[in-house]
């Protein structure tokens, strides 16, 4: 599939026409016959091109168009606008200073469609490109603090409108300072893609994490109890606790690491719930008091007493 391209026309005749030569050239064709209709599925679709008439039954194509720019959801969406009476010079630059990239002249020229079709795919690709490099850690190919922060706020939401608990847990290599210096920094890197591995095999795909910085971790997840985040905490610590790798040889005798890990939780739907910033900073004091206390632990922050208090390891429970 080249792309996916949302029309926004109420002229049936003009969105026959183009469906038909962009569908037999490759591309997959929606269509809207109003602004408002338009603007619905640019959100729900995320198409990769919309061409947009700027005569439309409900409003003009001007207005849609600001409105796909200032909303968060769309505003990367490239926009080509088909018109047939507004070739006016003031017209065109209206349309351009509000973000629209090109024009069409309506009748149509085939080739001609393609061509500025395929040059607002191609820039839908290369923004999306650069939008993943922005907020991917360059060593784990895991979400940067950037990509973190960014879904945080969205996983708040998710959970407040679902009334479910929201958690954070922040993760730290315990002594990494002390293991890069006696082992090297390449051995370090390992040891962080590992970690890293290990965290996306230990959580589910709907969780957020990532490299928060350094040897931190970050994992974000919605769960029905709180319980659930200290399960998953400790899963993770004792998972770490038994992974071995070797340093480069299969020779040498096989290295290991812990972490140590700080959990907050809230219900975001309930009065005075803190905010993500709160709660990552919850998070942080939680996990220096397990470092605090030892290491290769984990501490929970405590929103009754405003302190961290540890929690008993699974292998001590059980036994």
């Amino acid at each position: 599939m080249k792309g996916k391209i949302l029309i926004i026309d109420d002229l049936a005749y003009d969105v026959k026409a183009l469906k038909m030569i962009l569908e037999h050239s490759g591309y997959t064709v929606i269509s809207a016959g109003t602004g408002a209709e338009g603007m619905e599925k640019a959100i729900s679709e995320d198409p990769d091109g919309i061409l947009l008439d700027i005569q439309l039954p409900d409003t003009d194509g001007f207005e849609i168009c600001r409105c796909l720019k200032e909303d968060t959801r769309t505003t990367v969406i490239p926009i080509v606008f088909l018109t047939a009476h507004y070739q006016d010079e003031a017209s065109l630059i209206r349309g351009l200073n509000l973000g629209a990239n090109d024009y069409i002249c309506k009748p149509f020229n085939a080739a001609e469609l393609l061509a500025r079709v395929g040059v607002m795919v191609r820039i839908r690709r290369a923004e999306e490109n650069l939008l993943k490099l922005s907020l991917t850690d360059e060593l784990t190919g895991m979400g940067n603090r950037r990509f973190l922060l960014s879904r945080l706020d969205e996983e708040y939401e998710r959970s407040r409108r679902n009334g479910n608990f929201f958690a954070c847990l922040m993760l730290d290599i315990d002594h990494f300072k002390r293991f890069n210096d006696t082992y090297g920094h390449q051995v370090g890197d390992r040891v962080l893609k590992e970690l890293a591995a290990l965290l996306r095999e230990q959580t589910r795909k709907s969780d957020v994490l990532g490299r928060y910085g350094g040897e931190e971790f970050l994992v974000v997840l919605a769960v029905k109890w709180p319980s659930e985040a200290i399960w998953v905490a400790e899963r993770i610590r004792l998972a770490v606790e038994k992974l071995l790798f070797v340093k480069s040889g299969a020779s040498d005798d096989p290295l290991s690491v812990t972490v140590s890990i700080g959990v907050s939780r809230c219900l975001p739907s309930e009065a005075g719930a803190p905010d993500c910033q709160a709660i990552i900073k919850q998070a942080d004091q939680a996990l220096y008091e397990a470092k605090d206390l030892g290491r290769n632990r984990v501490c929970r922050w405590d929103s009754d007493t405003a302190s961290a208090v540890p929690v008993e390891q699974m292998e001590k429970a059980s036994g």
